[in-house]
């Protein structure tokens, strides 16, 4: 009998997953057609869950349940409340981009909750410590929120802004006991801002990508998607998927790749073995060279003027034993095969 409802009960359970998926993959198709990316689905997941979080919370929270009592409470639930139902039907109706109006969201909590912590600090009392505590942490779940999420912007000035509040709290002095129960929260705060300080920056970088695929039809991005995936990618396969894109966006991939690689190939080691006696300045006139950057560009790149570079650069022909009438880059070029060929 067992074993007869055990099977019942996850074939009901799995019959009612796939319901899930099936409406979930509609909401999808409703909100962003067949444009859509890994990141729009994090979003949208994330806005769900919030939308089923704040229909309890709301209510919740409004009727006087979890200390919140008060004008002083019941005005900024008024306000997440109103922007709540904005969003709401911002976002079902295809008035707003799920990435704001999950943005909206999130700042509109995470500012209540920072707005009641203040509260909660300059009015401290033996009851109002695990709701200060509470909003501590639910500061801490919105600012991971926010980073899953990959809305850049917000998240940095989240954790900045939970910085500055924790700080204050603990430095309002209002209650002795306060650092004693709260200081493992510095630390959190503290790492949590170098966090997102770093990806922040990576963020941007993914950025500066997504503005050459944003526009990319889905034939390209099939084809780059497979050029990608492939362990075992024969030449003929390659220039087939390569004549998929578009010649402007083909081009621009080559050359980034073959700077990459040629970057990578002309590590410090492999130019130091040219010669032992250059030094770490000629090094990096040789990379950029390499690099394809003119005499200005290497000057920019290194703040120094083109007498200084030009006089380096003879340096480098005597160590290397140019010819003056030689091509410069063409001749580090040659003694480089020359290096790795011995």
């Amino acid at each position: 009998m067992l074993v007869i409802f055990l099977t019942f009960a996850i074939s009901k359970f799995n019959y009612m997953v796939s319901i899930i998926k099936a409406m979930y993959f509609k909401i999808e198709r409703y909100l962003f057609g067949d444009n859509f990316h890994n990141d729009d689905r994090r979003r949208l997941i994330c806005f769900i869950f919030l939308t089923l979080i704040e229909t309890v919370v709301i209510p919740s929270y409004l009727s006087g349940r979890g200390g919140r009592e008060g004008f002083l409470y019941l005005f900024p639930l008024i306000v997440q409340s109103i922007v709540f139902v904005v969003c709401e039907l911002g976002v079902w109706l295809k008035k707003m981009d799920v990435r704001l109006g999950l943005a909206l969201l999130l700042g509109t909590i995470f500012l209540r909750l920072v707005y009641e912590v203040i509260l909660y600090s300059l009015f401290i009392t033996d009851d109002s410590m695990p709701q200060l505590i509470g909003n501590f942490v639910m500061c801490i779940a919105a600012t991971l929120f926010v980073v899953v999420t990959k809305l850049r912007y917000t998240f940095l000035s989240m954790s900045i802004i939970t910085d500055i509040v924790f700080s204050l709290c603990l430095l309002s002095g209002r209650n002795a006991g306060l650092w004693d129960t709260l200081w493992y929260f510095g630390i959190v705060y503290v790492a949590l801002t170098m966090v997102c300080a770093l990806y922040f920056v990576q963020l941007g970088h993914e950025a500066s990508w997504d503005k050459n695929v944003n526009n990319m039809s889905r034939e390209e991005l099939k084809a780059i998607d497979l050029l990608s995936n492939h362990s075992e990618l024969e030449i003929a396969k390659t220039q087939s998927l390569m004549e998929r894109l578009h010649p402007e966006r083909r081009d621009h991939i080559i050359n980034n790749v073959s700077k990459y690689l040629t970057k990578e190939a002309l590590g410090v080691e492999r130019i130091q073995a040219l010669s032992p006696e250059l030094t770490a300045s000629e090094i990096e006139i040789i990379q950029l060279v390499l690099e394809g950057k003119t005499l200005k560009e290497v000057c920019d790149a290194l703040q120094k003027t083109e007498t200084n570079i030009s006089s380096q650069r003879s340096h480098i022909r005597k160590k290397l034993n140019m010819k003056r009438e030689e091509n410069f880059r063409l001749g580090l070029q040659q003694r480089l095969r020359e290096v790795g060929e011995s």
